[in-house]
């Protein structure tokens, strides 16, 4: 082989070398870029999702489907400091009251508000969730199981995915990443019920995270208002190869139709109750606000209604102190004076007095 050759060969060689290094470097400049370009975009919505829930709970009652960038919009609370993150950017939820899955990905989420009354307005519960999530309604054939399974599918909007069926069983593999259980009666918790915990194994094989697979059971008392009852989160764990249900913390009691929901969508005990304890820190101050319009008004000819009302307006303010403090609280009590104030201030519209709310 002449010099000459050698030479053209160390040339194209050296063109390959530096060519490939070339490329190299403009695709990672490239990489480099869009990281950019999606963190800058992940800060953007996430200093404007407060807008967003804001712009959501104007239209209380309905659901939209938003547009969001193709970044995971992720959610967790640690020691109740709960946050929305995406790409590296975190914001906290500040006031608002947040159910959730611990993500939802794609360009698309859904957002639904219902009016928090305890009995009197406290606050927007946002509900969020994306087309990436399914929700399986599970009840059995008993009458009160049938009705409350009618309540729900009558109750939440036809945007959510969701799946009814009798059990676990029956379910079948359509493919969504993230799982959520809904059983519409409560296991025996303690020891939890052995053919319930089995449950969880039917998914193992769905090519689904076990941290995406979750589940909550609802007993819901009071038909066909639904506005008491006791509700437990389920969290999927690896026992011998084997998936089966472990209880998340306590069971709790709830009042309001709107927790129902708030169980339905929150991912995990966390999340549920960090945002109820915030609503009820919320319901603590509000109620110190009712209570000073009680006093204003005590001096009209509906004193003794009047009196009656600020007595359980302090009362209420107690309780839902106690049930921020205690998720394993008894809402016996807080369920009683709610209904008392309810029907004091329908009798104070009877008697054409200036109602308490």
């Amino acid at each position: 082989m002449s010099k000459a050759q050698i030479q053209v060969q160390f040339n194209w060689i050296f063109v390959l070398i530096v060519g490939g290094m070339i490329v190299l470097f403009f695709t990672n400049v490239v990489n480099t870029q869009q990281d950019i370009s999606e963190k800058k975009i992940a800060v953007t919505v996430i200093n404007d999702l407060e807008t967003v829930a804001t712009g959501a709970g104007v239209s209380k009652g309905t659901s939209q489907v938003l547009n969001k960038p193709d970044i995971d919009l992720e959610f967790d609370c640690n020691y109740c400091d709960c946050n929305f993150n995406m790409k590296e950017s975190a914001k906290s939820f500040g006031d608002m009251v947040i159910f959730a899955p611990n993500r939802i990905e794609g360009r698309k989420m859904v957002a639904w508000t219902k009016d928090w009354n305890a009995p009197y307005r406290i606050v927007n519960f946002l509900y969020l969730t994306g087309p990436q999530v399914i929700y399986y309604i599970i009840s059995g054939p008993t009458a009160p199981e049938i009705q409350f399974r009618s309540f729900i599918n009558e109750s939440l909007p036809s945007s959510i995915i969701t799946e009814y069926g009798g059990n676990v069983g029956t379910i079948i593999n359509n493919n969504y990443p993230i799982v959520k259980v809904v059983y519409l009666t409560c296991p025996t918790l303690g020891p939890l019920d052995a053919v319930f915990k089995t449950d969880a194994n039917h998914f193992k094989n769905w090519g689904i995270e076990r941290e995406d697979l979750t589940a909550v059971c609802i007993d819901g008392d009071n038909a066909p208002f639904y506005d008491r009852g006791d509700m437990a989160f389920f969290k999927a764990v690896n026992s011998f190869g084997n998936w089966e249900w472990e209880l998340e913390n306590v069971s709790m009691e709830f009042v309001g139709d709107e927790s129902i929901f708030a169980g339905i969508f929150a991912h995990d005990f966390d999340l549920y109750y960090c945002n109820m304890r915030n609503a009820y820190d919320r319901m603590n101050l509000i109620t110190e606000i009712y209570e000073a319009r009680t006093t204003r008004l005590s001096g009209t000819n509906c004193m003794t209604l009047y009196n009656q009302s600020g007595i359980l307006l302090e009362y209420l303010k107690v309780e839902s102190a106690a049930i921020s403090a205690d998720p394993t609280y008894s809402f016996s009590d807080f369920y009683l004076y709610h209904k008392n104030i309810t029907s004091l201030n329908m009798q104070l519209q009877i008697k054409s007095c200036p109602s308490l709310y």
